[in-house]
């Protein structure tokens, strides 16, 4: 019986391919797009969003007056309060 190969979208154009693991450029469907992603990458064109740290945060909150302050910590503060 033969296996009906996965097909999937190339991250980075959008063309359908054969998801296999001859594929060495596998998610992607060729040298090319999977160096057009690193180079994205390298570039800083994405970015994962990181949590301020508790200092950063309360450097901020000392740059500000009294509403600019609520409006930070409801921003900022999670919406249930620890037990």
């Amino acid at each position: 019986m033969t296996e009906k190969a996965l097909m999937v979208r190339c991250p980075s154009c959008g063309v359908e391919h054969g998801y296999s693991t001859e594929n060495p450029y596998r998610p992607f469907c060729s040298k090319g797009c999977k160096a057009i992603d690193l180079g994205a990458w390298a570039s800083e064109s994405y970015r994962v969003e990181a949590k301020p740290t508790r200092e950063e945060l309360l450097e901020d909150m000392e740059k500000l007056d009294g509403v600019e302050l609520e409006q930070f910590l409801l921003k900022n503060l999670p919406d249930t309060p620890p037990q």
